[in-house]
């Protein structure tokens, strides 16, 4: 990424979804492994494959995120 960081993306997408009330977003990333990160009221999945440059993430808000 050119100029910002990917927690600098991460930030600003957790904020517009609070902001805007949204409960999940999809997005397209670029990321170099796949898993679940912490993003402050938000938690983000994320599927990449080694051969496949992009990868798919959701930011999914805390408060419809269930622990089994």
């Amino acid at each position: 990424m050119s100029g910002i960081s990917k927690c600098q993306v991460c930030g600003r997408l957790v904020n517009d979804l609070v902001e805007h009330e949204l409960d999940l977003v999809g997005v397209q990333v670029r990321w170099d492994q796949g898993g679940t990160t912490p993003a402050d009221s938000c938690t983000f999945f994320c599927k990449t494959e080694k051969e496949i440059e992009m990868g798919v993430g959701f930011f999914i808000h805390k408060g419809i995120v269930t622990k089994d």
